[in-house]
């Protein structure tokens, strides 16, 4: 809970100064942190820790990153962040056995060592490689080419260069207007919900499996496979995304998810057919894999380049509480089911539903970027 809190500056600062210094700072940071977890000597230093790496790592992602996307692909965010959320799946498929084997040759210390010196050099490099517009580097946003600058109406780089800069000084939206936007309060608790779902399917995943006969290792190793699935599932919701549009792919996540769901019920309702199971499964890693691509694209589409950041904080503390709260809600849902796991994916479903539905109201088409590539 103490990264909501961290969001509301990380937010400022990103809007006002360097997001690629930010990420290299909170990587750094997050890396530094992660080898004194591995050298607690007591629950204090433990906890002061963890708490940074909670709060680095979140920021880095939901907020340096973000910008990043939003400053370089303002309107291809879609298939980008499709591509570039591949690394959330990556790193929960390879982690663990990383971790496994790193554990055994040397203990948490070496393996808490290693992982944190890692995240410190690719912190470095990210800042040597990225920048923080595509001005910087001679280029238009989305990566336009100069023959398409009469489609744009754009006469020169620098003209483009000084109309954004001054846009970005006025914006087009304050906080105060963003909170009073009915859209942006749709984004958001669409949001909450898909993280509070998903998190409910994936935390019970391996359990789940398990009730179908299977060893818990057995049922690890099924949800290692289908996770390299959800990298696959990550591009394809990206290209969905920027071929039909960003609400018309969230309703159709939201939906294939509930269909998963329905199947896994059904499987487990008729003696726990194992095919079924599987089909289910691959819905689930699939949505898994663009999970992640939403709360980044929805904003993108609605607030544009300039007053991304004004939105995307108090968007990504609201998804954020949605998806701490998940336990708390799937809780509720087994205890109506007298701790059946039935529950936790029947009220997962009922929050796709929810998210479905109020992402329908969504109007896109009335947010008119005052710039083309905006």
């Amino acid at each position: 809970y103490l990264a909501l809190v961290a969001y509301i500056p990380l937010g400022i600062w990103a809007q006002k100064k360097s997001p690629r210094t930010q990420a290299t700072i909170l990587t750094v940071m997050a890396g530094a942190a992660y080898i004194l977890l591995g050298l607690s000597t007591s629950v204090a230093m433990y906890a002061i820790c963890l708490c940074l790496v909670v709060i680095c790592s979140n920021g880095r992602c939901w907020i340096s990153f973000a910008k990043l996307t939003s400053n370089w692909f303002p309107r291809k965010k879609g298939i980008v962040m499709g591509w570039t959320t591949i690394g959330n799946n990556a790193s929960s498929m390879l982690l663990v056995p990383i971790l496994s084997g790193l554990i055994a040759l040397g203990g948490v210390r070496l393996s808490s060592l290693v992982i944190g010196v890692f995240m410190i050099i690719t912190g470095i490099l990210g800042y040597f490689m990225l920048r923080d517009t595509p001005e910087e580097t001679g280029r238009y946003p989305d990566n336009i080419s100069p023959q398409q600058e009469k489609e744009y109406g754009i006469q020169s780089l620098a003209q483009y260069s000084a109309e954004e800069q001054e846009l970005a000084k006025r914006g087009t939206w304050t906080t105060a207007g963003i909170m009073k936007c009915k859209e942006f309060w749709i984004i958001a608790i669409t949001c909450a919900l898909m993280f509070c779902g998903n998190v409910g399917v994936v935390a019970y995943s391996t359990v789940r499996i398990q009730e179908f006969g299977f060893t818990q290792p057995q049922s690890l190793l099924i949800n290692s496979v289908f996770a390299a699935l959800a990298c696959v599932g990550s591009v394809v919701w990206g290209w969905i995304d920027q071929k039909w549009g960003t609400k018309r792919a969230v309703m159709g996540f939201c939906a294939v998810y509930v269909v998963g769901i329905i199947i896994n019920i059904f499987a487990a309702s008729i003696g726990y057919n194992v095919p079924l199971m599987f089909v289910s499964v691959f819905l689930f890693f699939w949505c898994v894999g663009g999970a992640a691509n939403w709360p980044v694209s929805l904003c993108a589409s609605l607030f544009g380049r300039a007053d991304f950041m004004k939105a995307q904080t108090p968007l990504t503390i609201i998804f954020t509480a949605g998806r701490m709260s998940a336990f708390t809600v799937i809780a509720f849902g087994m205890s109506l089911s007298g701790g059946s796991l039935d529950g936790a994916f029947v009220i997962s479903g009922v929050l796709f539903v929810l998210a479905f539905i109020i992402m329908a109201f969504l109007n896109v088409e009335k947010f008119v970027a005052r710039h083309p590539l905006s």
